[in-house]
């Protein structure tokens, strides 16, 4: 006769041949009793190349619990790979593959550090570092598709509350449809919220100096701008 466990097994597609229970499963050809996952230090997250691809960027979530990084690896052509990796061991500084933590915003520590700054919403991590770096207070959650999860936009409407945001998609769909979705979010949580067309912002600063690319982001703008203007100070 069958057991009440046997028959919940049967119903949740669970194999009854064995008894499984209190037993840690490892990789096959692992005779270890125990599997501990592999560690890397950033500079070996650097080195990798899954798939034959090359290393170009790495962005650290400094607000997770624990702190993640996302390692951005591109092959030829350009196409994008992200990868997770999260902090396991912060003395030796050596990380695990893998998001272990709940997603949080890139650049979230610094919007206490600025209460009373106005907050740019980009599409990815390197838009944030560029803005950031002349002095802005930006954010993200890493990609259009990110910034459309719920998770996402609940992170938003809590860490935006009541403040002045300014959105600026890339000038693609995606980027549109994404900034609208975060928008339509913050409708009633924030002061104040507008969309910059980077489309209008290049006609109007760069003109016919420089040709778009496709898909441009603030990033682009900022250094087509620099190479048309090498003596303009981009801060004033």
């Amino acid at each position: 006769m069958a057991t009440a466990i046997q028959e919940l097994k049967a119903l949740t597609g669970q194999s009854t041949s064995a008894k499984t229970e209190g037993k840690s499963k490892t990789p096959a050809g692992n005779s270890s009793k125990f599997y501990s996952p592999k560690l890397y230090t950033l500079e070996q997250i650097k080195a990798l190349r899954p798939e034959n691809l090359s290393f170009d960027r790495l962005h650290e979530y400094t607000a997770g619990n624990p702190v993640y990084v996302k390692a951005i690896y591109k092959d030829d052509a350009g196409k994008k790979t992200c990868k997770f990796f999260t902090l396991s061991n912060k003395t030796q500084g050596l990380y695990v593959m893998g998001r272990k933590s709940e997603p949080v915003l890139y650049n979230e520590e610094l919007l206490l550090k600025k209460p009373d700054d106005v907050v740019l919403v980009v599409e990815g991590e390197k838009d944030a570092a560029v803005l950031t770096d002349y002095g802005f207070l930006a954010v993200t959650a890493g990609s259009s598709s990110d910034l459309m999860s719920k998770t996402v936009l609940d992170l938003f409407k809590a860490h935006l509350r009541g403040r002045e945001v300014i959105l600026i998609p890339d000038e693609d769909e995606p980027g549109q449809k994404a900034m609208q979705a975060v928008s339509k979010a913050l409708t009633g949580a924030v002061a104040s919220a507008r969309i910059i067309d980077i489309g209008g912002a290049w006609n109007s600063l760069i003109e016919d100096k420089e040709a778009m690319p496709k898909g441009a982001d603030i990033s682009d703008l900022i250094e087509s701008y620099q190479r048309c203007f090498p003596l303009t100070d981009p801060e004033s």
